[in-house]
């Protein structure tokens, strides 16, 4: 499916929020898990989110445990435009199982001069729907339908927070209203 304009923008503004809040460099967005197929390990790439907002935290040492003086944690948004793949409920439900994938969800990012593969300690899900500004009757209608199922996994699930913003929101705007939302899962 060709990306939308509003698709483009939200991944612009999750490029600028990487840079202005100096997030991890996250050069692709696929997501894996580590599986056992045939009792042999390998990596699957399962999904690949419209941007990941990534930060690396330090947890300083801690009891009962004998944990080295400090340890990295990964904690990431997944950001996700929904504007046309969200018509029924199996689509948002799916992306909001992401974060309790069994085995885990894995993430590349680089850090320095080579690659990294680390798994999200926390990881939430940010569905970005725009409200339309058309308002012809099947515009309308196609929006409240894809309203009312983001709005039903929202509530059923701790992973996901739904965000309307406007359909011709600039890059800018964008990117304030996603942080807005997101701050709270990367502090």
């Amino acid at each position: 499916m060709p990306k939308t304009d509003f698709k483009t923008r939200v991944g612009k503004a999750v490029e600028k929020l990487i840079t202005d809040k100096r997030l991890l460099d996250i050069r692709q967005n696929s997501l894996y898990t580590p599986m056992c197929i045939d009792g042999k390990w390998s990596w699957m790439a399962f999904s690949e989110p419209d941007g990941l907002l990534a930060k690396k935290f330090s947890v300083l040492k801690g009891e009962p445990a004998h944990a080295p003086d400090h340890s990295e944690v990964i904690a990431c948004v997944m950001v996700q435009s929904e504007e046309t793949t969200s018509s029924n409920l199996l689509n948002p439900w799916g992306k909001a199982c992401i974060p309790d994938i069994p085995n885990g969800v894995w993430i590349d990012y680089n850090d320095g001069s080579h690659r990294k593969r680390r798994i999200l300690m926390a990881s939430h899900v940010l569905l970005v729907t725009p409200k339309p500004a058309s308002t012809t009757v099947q515009t309308q209608k196609d929006y409240e339908t894809r309203k009312s199922i983001l709005e039903r996994v929202d509530e059923a699930s701790s992973n996901v927070t739904l965000l309307i913003v406007g359909q011709n929101d600039s890059k800018r705007t964008l990117a304030r209203k996603i942080w807005k939302s997101a701050k709270k899962h990367l502090t």
